[in-house]
């Protein structure tokens, strides 16, 4: 981890036990999303609920750091901002809290946020996730010591949620409300507002489909366009997602129900964070999928009041 101007603290390499091929899970192969059609192919999909407005490219971006090496995440801790390096050799293990997660080369899942909350993938393994004992395709949550929380939705489980495919970003609204996004099989990637105990889709059904008993997604990106989501983060009714495949910050308006593209042109996005002041987000072309151009990977920033101007 390298400690930058000003954010982040993550350990999703220590306790989840994630390898550096851990985000293969949005690979251009069809071991993730089934279809050959790049992102920069598809189309947008639209419907009566979920629109997609027209992109805009930003300006007046501040480039914090550059030469990152695969950058996976950003976060602040007393006035910092850190940012983590997939092959960094700066960590150590001094305890293993939880084990025995499910793993394979792809859908590890594998965000991290104190609380402690762990997101984890089905492993290509999709029966997982509707069984409550496994701990693959779930939100988990813990104690900072490993035990389970007294009010997790089982007393004797982790498990916090389930029915996940590959939960990517975690965040939470000023009032509490819990979010994540998620990567799906065949496009239809989700953003979800997740709910304890609650049973999600995968593998029932995907996109806009509805089963009794099931939680189904706030926004999908629909059959045909493919979004990656990773990171993400809360601000004044929105949550923006950083997205790798379709190489965009994203912006969800809660209110309106709509979406669209707020910054572009930086190839895949890993991860966002926000402050009083400032939003950022690094790019990931160096994790053998994008298109590394000079001094990448970048930690950029841009002033909350330019972000909401420009919209």
């Amino acid at each position: 981890m390298k400690k930058l101007l000003t954010p982040i603290l993550f350990f999703g390499l220590i306790i989840n036990g994630c390898s550096l091929n851990e985000d293969m899970e949005e690979s251009q192969t069809s071991e993730d999303h089934n279809q050959t059609t790049d992102e920069e192919e598809s189309q947008p999909s639209e419907d009566e609920n979920h629109t997609m407005e027209e992109e805009k490219p930003k300006t007046d971006l501040t480039v914090l750091a550059e030469n990152l090496d695969v950058p996976w995440s950003i976060d602040e801790h007393e006035n910092s901002i850190y940012v983590t390096e997939r092959p960094g050799n700066i960590w150590t293990e001094d305890d293993v809290l939880l084990d025995n997660i499910a793993s394979g080369p792809y859908h590890y899942g594998g965000r991290l946020e104190i609380g402690l909350y762990i997101t984890t993938g089905d492993a290509s393994t999709a029966q997982i996730a509707q069984d409550f004992n496994s701990l693959g395709g779930k939100i988990l949550r813990m104690e900072l010591d490993g035990s389970i929380p007294s009010d997790n939705p089982e007393a004797d489980s982790y498990v916090y949620s389930y029915g996940h495919r590959n939960p990517q970003g975690i965040a939470w609204s000023s009032s509490g409300t819990f979010y994540a996004s998620e990567h799906g099989n065949n496009a239809n990637d989700e953003i979800n507002k997740i709910e304890a105990g609650q049973k999600y889709v995968w593998p029932e059904i995907e996109g806009n489909q509805t089963q009794k008993d099931m939680v189904s997604p706030l926004f999908t990106s629909g059959d045909d366009r493919i979004w990656a989501p990773s990171g993400m983060a809360y601000h004044d009714n929105k949550l923006y997602v950083a997205a790798l495949r379709g190489t965009a910050v994203l912006e969800f308006n809660l209110e309106t129900h709509e979406y669209k593209e707020i910054i572009t042109d930086y190839g895949r996005i890993r991860d966002v964070f926000i402050d009083d002041e400032f939003f950022y987000f690094i790019s990931n072309r160096t994790d053998g999928r994008g298109q590394p151009e000079e001094n990448d990977d970048k930690l950029y920033r841009i002033g909350l009041e330019k972000l909401e101007e420009d919209e």
